[in-house]
């Protein structure tokens, strides 16, 4: 599971090698683990565009459904909804434990290395606005995105 998910290092063909063996067709997930906020590589590598396999067939604030090889006539959905996906993700995780914020956190970097400025703000914002404590990268990175 933890090989699957990409939790405990697997590379992305280490996780081919796990849905291979056991013949899996079909990933449902949630992006983040819930305490820590770490986003999961392997929704990030089924999301990837160039990640031909598997195809993003269903996505709500709770979870992402992907199949490999979906039967014609089967509606598939942009794989450029999984960003949605994950900003709604985090905001119910946030809106049900203000706490657990740390997957705020993880988007604003992601999207600002993703070059996504406005996503990044409002992850920043969001993360800012519940953070435990004092976090000056979190902090300096909004500020990179804040005005732009």
């Amino acid at each position: 599971y933890q090989r699957a998910l990409g939790t405990a290092g697997a590379s992305a063909g280490e996780r081919r090698q796990v849905f291979e063996r056991y013949g899996a067709g079909v990933v449902v997930a949630n992006a983040f683990e819930y305490t820590t906020g770490r986003l999961y590589p392997l929704v990030l590598g089924l999301a990837d565009p160039a990640e031909s396999d598997w195809s993003l067939v269903y996505q709500d604030p709770q979870a992402l459904v992907f199949l490999r090889h979906p039967p014609a006539g089967l509606p598939v959905l942009d794989k450029a909804h999984v960003a949605d996906h994950l900003e709604a993700e985090c905001s119910l995780y946030i809106q049900n434990d203000p706490e657990l914020s740390l997957c705020a956190r993880t988007l604003g970097f992601l999207f600002l290395r993703a070059g996504a400025a406005d996503r990044a703000r409002r992850a920043f914002t969001l993360y800012l606005a519940h953070r435990a404590g004092p976090d000056p990268e979190a902090e300096a990175a909004y500020r990179q995105v804040a005005h732009r």
